[in-house]
């Protein structure tokens, strides 16, 4: 199972590698990007994806399995919401 830690790991590899193609393509010095709302959708493509279109989305993310994305986006949904309201919203950080 994968732990929290490794999640945030692969966070952290999927943020540089794209951070990393994007100040070398672009010559702008103004970039806005969020790298995890990139690897939510990509998430989302992934699991709605199969054969080798899945595995090179899981490849790109760096995720074994696609159970190893639901456990992430699971993750990253319980951090978000933790301190919500009980009417619903987001928890502020």
């Amino acid at each position: 199972m994968t732990s929290i830690c490794e999640s945030n790991t692969n966070q952290e590899n999927f943020s540089l590698c794209v951070a990393k193609q994007l100040f070398s393509l672009e010559k702008s010095d103004n970039i806005v990007f969020s790298p995890l709302s990139l690897q939510v959708v990509l998430s989302i493509i992934a699991a709605g994806s199969k054969g080798p279109t899945q595995q090179q989305i899981l490849d790109f993310l760096d995720f074994k399995s696609i159970n190893h994305v639901n456990l992430f986006v699971s993750q990253l949904v319980s951090i978000i919401l933790k301190d919500a309201a009980p009417a619903g919203g987001l928890a502020f950080l």
